[in-house]
C-alpha cells in the first residue's frame, strides 16, 4: 500500500513521507510503552492511542496507594439563592483513612461530639481527637484533610494514603455560616473487585448534624434536645426550583 501511495511523488516528497511515518510510529510506540495516552491533532488528522488497562491490586500484601481528594465547591448566590449569607466559606476539611469497624459519620446516626463541634462552629480539634483514638484502637491509620478553611465558590485538595486493610476514606467540612450544616463523604471504599479504583467523582450535598434547630444560615443558637440523627437537608435553601442542588463535588484520583 505504501508503494502505491508513493507512486508519482518526487524523491524529496517520498523521503519526507517515509520520515514522517517513521517519526509518528516511534512517537506512538514510546507513549504506549510508558503507559501514556496520546491525543493530538496534526493538520486535521486525529491521532489517538490508548495504552492497555493497568491493574493495581488492593488485596493481600499489595502496597499502599496514594489518592488526591479535590473539593470543587460551587455553593454561591447563583446556585443557592434563597437566603444566601454573607462571607460563605467552609471549615478545614478533616477526615480519616479507616476500616469497616469505624464510621466517622453516617446519615441516620447521632453525631459524635467531634462532628457536632465541627458542624456548629467549624472547630475540628475534638474530631481529630476522636480519629486519633480510633487509630490507637486499630480502626484507622491516618487523619486526612487540611488545617485551613476556604471560601465558596472555591476548591481545596489533600492527600489520602490507603492500604488493603484500611481502604476506606471519610471526611467532613462545615457549611459556614450555618446552625449545624456540613458536607462530606463517608465510608468510601477505594478497593473494588480486588483493584484500586482509578478515580471517583461524587456530588456533595448538605447534611444537618441534628444538634441545632436553627432553620436558616444565620439563625441564633438553638440546641436540639434531645439530639436528632444526621439527615440530608432536602428542603430550602438547598432545594432550588424543586430540585436538590449539590454544593460541590469531591474528585478522588489515584496517583502513580
Amino acid at each position: 500500500m505504501m508503494t502505491k501511495r508513493l507512486a508519482g511523488k518526487s524523491r524529496w516528497q517520498r523521503n519526507c513521507l517515509i520520515f514522517c511515518a517513521a517519526f509518528l510510529t516511534t512517537l506512538l510506540g514510546s507513549f504506549a510503552s510508558s503507559g501514556h495516552t496520546l491525543d493530538a491533532t496534526f493538520k486535521g488528522f486525529n491521532l489517538s492511542h490508548h495504552s492497555s488497562a493497568r491493574h493495581y491490586p488492593c488485596t493481600g500484601d499489595a502496597p499502599s496507594q496514594l489518592y488526591y481528594v479535590t473539593l470543587e465547591m460551587i455553593w454561591s448566590q447563583a446556585t443557592h439563592p434563597d437566603d444566601f449569607p454573607n462571607f460563605p466559606h467552609y471549615s478545614p476539611p478533616i477526615g480519616a483513612v479507616h476500616n469497616t469497624n469505624y464510621n466517622l459519620w453516617q446519615p441516620d446516626q447521632l453525631a459524635t461530639p467531634g462532628i457536632e463541634s465541627m458542624a456548629e462552629s467549624g472547630n475540628t480539634s475534638t474530631l481529630i481527637t476522636e480519629i486519633n483514638q480510633q487509630i490507637s484502637s486499630g480502626n484507622a491509620i491516618d487523619v486526612i484533610g487540611t488545617f485551613q478553611g476556604f471560601s465558596s465558590p472555591g476548591s481545596w485538595a489533600f492527600g489520602a494514603t490507603v492500604t488493603p486493610d484500611y481502604p476506606l476514606i471519610s471526611f467532613t467540612t462545615m457549611i459556614a455560616p450555618s446552625p449545624d450544616w456540613f458536607v462530606g463523604i463517608h465510608d468510601i471504599n477505594l478497593c473494588q473487585n480486588g483493584e484500586w479504583i482509578n478515580s471517583l467523582r461524587l456530588n456533595l450535598y448538605a447534611y444537618d448534624a441534628g444538634t441545632d434547630s436553627g432553620a436558616s444560615y444565620e439563625s441564633a443558637n438553638a440546641d436540639t434536645n434531645p439530639a436528632e440523627v444526621i439527615s440530608l437537608i432536602n428542603t430550602t435553601p438547598f432545594v432550588v426550583n424543586s430540585e436538590l442542588v449539590p454544593v460541590g463535588v469531591a474528585i478522588i484520583e489515584r496517583q502513580e
